[in-house]
């Protein structure tokens, strides 16, 4: 037999056309059927509905009803109807996925078509169906009664207040998932006012708020883990024909229903930037266990951040701001008119989660800074005095410092000074022994140049070059060691800070007196040359 039971509503579904009753479930019965799209296309199917459709009932239909015509009208008007709730409550529940049915002229499966069909629409939109058991004090699990004895649906049986059956609660193993109070309930009556009510209509919206606020706590739990939490979790009455699992107990279902970790990291705006400083903002908000720790990368480069931030979370604001000031909170020092990257980031029960990538960029320097590499002066064979200028606009230089060698191509750092003043233009001079602990070598060329940095960029004076005087006839002596504790130390510098060698006690070495630097000899022992302490040194 061939039914049309859709013919009547094709703009919502197209047609449904039953082809073979392939058998009967716990609830209703199994049929192969076709559905034909807006397209026409066929497409065969399977589908658990329920429907008066065997042949008993259909002649029965067809007596009463005429014709096999007047029996695909039936469906169809029936269908119609049905359809129609559904979007009109799809239309009212707008995103919520928990629908609770309280229908009490929905009596046994015979009456109709039944809400299985309607039922089924909402479980193949993911909707957790709730549903009054009724309200006749019958055994539905030997009468089949729509939607309650529907398998998936939750339905609820009514307690009093004493946590004992409701008189007219039905009742069925099998059938009750859960009980809920529904005697003496007040609720909104027409015209403002209210009302006292009892009935399994009452207890099942008590359920429906209870999945409510579990799937709302638990966003990703399925329809199942939600009925599972709300019963492992109720407090047993006794019979479970009479209660299911028992009535919801809040206290055990938040100790058994962990609330599902989430946590949300948002980048801000960075504020109070400056030429060399910035602070840096998120905000965390967070489901389940308490952030561990919040922190930030930062850097210059977008793809190449580095943690230099972070905190422990001992408080339990939520949500909550982070913020660093870079300078003195993160250890970064900027340079002005550049672009710097920065990503919050925070970690809940190990797991790190990061917000978006944000930018800000330095203010514009105006500074400038100009290096003059001066001339040499009290040039002798071993020393020389080494002179520039720096002269500046908008910050101060913070370092200045002289680069020194024997090769224009190959010159080191060989001094440096912090810039605590305010002078513009200031000299820079350095005294190539004392104040850059270079020693230099009688008719050698040397070459030089004067530095400066500002806002951490440097900036050199051209290379300039002396050669110090030749000394064919320099003076030597020979003098021995003297009155040590065993030995005499061979500095680089005149300082003993500066050890490089040593003259054993009584030893001989050769003094070089035009090399003097006060109280410090320049010697020369096994190769090594250096100063030494003028006291412990006798001449031969």
């Amino acid at each position: 037999m061939e039914v049309n039971y859709y013919k009547r509503y094709e703009p919502i579904d197209g047609k449904w056309y039953i082809k073979e009753l392939l058998g009967e479930g716990s609830y209703g019965k199994v049929f192969r059927i076709e559905r034909e799209d807006i397209s026409g296309k066929y497409i065969s199917v399977l589908k658990i509905i329920s429907v008066p459709n065997s042949k008993t009932e259909v002649d029965s239909l067809k007596e009463s009803l005429g014709d096999e015509q007047s029996v695909s009208d039936y469906y169809g008007e029936i269908t119609k109807k049905l359809m129609q709730e559904f979007q009109l409550m799809s239309s009212l529940k707008g995103n919520s996925n928990i629908v609770s049915y309280e229908d009490h002229d929905i009596k046994q499966h015979e009456d109709g078509i039944g809400y299985d069909i309607l039922i089924r629409m909402e479980f193949s939109h993911g909707v957790t169906v709730v549903a009054a058991a009724g309200n006749d004090n019958v055994d539905i699990s030997k009468k089949f009664f729509s939607p309650a004895c529907i398998n998936g649906v939750v339905t609820v049986a009514a307690v009093a207040d004493n946590n004992q059956k409701a008189k007219f609660s039905n009742y069925g193993n099998g059938i009750i998932d859960i009980a809920a109070t529904g005697v003496k309930i007040g609720g909104a009556a027409r015209g403002g006012s209210t009302v006292t009510m009892n009935g399994t209509s009452m207890a099942s919206p008590h359920i429906a708020g209870v999945l409510a606020l579990i799937r709302s706590a638990n966003p990703n739990y399925s329809s199942t883990d939600a009925i599972n939490a709300m019963k492992s979790s109720a407090s047993n009455l006794g019979s479970s024909a009479y209660y299911g699992a028992g009535i919801p107990n809040l206290e055990n279902l938040v100790s058994k229903t962990p609330v599902e970790n989430n946590i949300t990291v948002n980048t801000l705006e960075a504020k109070k930037i400056s030429q060399t400083n910035a602070t840096v903002y998120g905000k965390i908000s967070y489901l389940g266990t308490r952030p561990s720790e919040v922190g930030i990368y930062f850097g210059n480069d977008s793809n190449n951040l580095n943690k230099v931030a972070s905190d422990k979370i001992n408080h339990n604001k939520n949500p909550f701001d982070m913020w660093y000031d870079l300078n003195s909170e993160a250890g970064q020092y900027l340079s002005a008119g550049r672009t710097y990257y920065y990503q919050c980031y925070a970690i809940q029960n190990g797991k790190e989660v990061r917000g978006s990538i944000s930018s800000f960029t330095t203010e514009s320097d105006n500074s400038g800074l100009s290096i003059s590499t001066g001339g040499a002066d009290s040039v002798t064979s071993n020393n020389a005095t080494v002179r520039g200028t720096a002269a500046y606009s908008g910050t101060r230089p913070s370092e200045v410092g002289l680069y020194f060698g024997t090769s224009p191509n190959n010159m080191n750092k060989v001094a440096r000074d912090t810039i605590s003043h305010n002078k513009n233009p200031f000299d820079i001079w350095y005294d190539l022994n004392s104040e850059a602990g270079q020693y230099l070598n009688a008719g050698t060329t040397y070459y030089y140049k004067v530095y400066g940095i500002q806002n951490g960029n440097e900036t050199c004076g051209d290379v300039k070059s002396f050669t110090t005087a030749s000394n064919a006839t320099e003076r030597t002596y020979t003098a021995y060691v003297f009155n040590t504790d065993g030995s005499l130390a061979i500095n680089s510098r005149p300082s003993k800070d500066y050890p490089i060698g040593a003259i054993p006690e009584g030893a001989s070495c050769t003094v070089y007196p035009d090399r003097m630097s006060g109280n410090w000899c320049w010697v020369e022992y096994n190769g090594i040359s250096g100063y030494s302490y003028k006291d412990y040194i006798i001449l031969q």
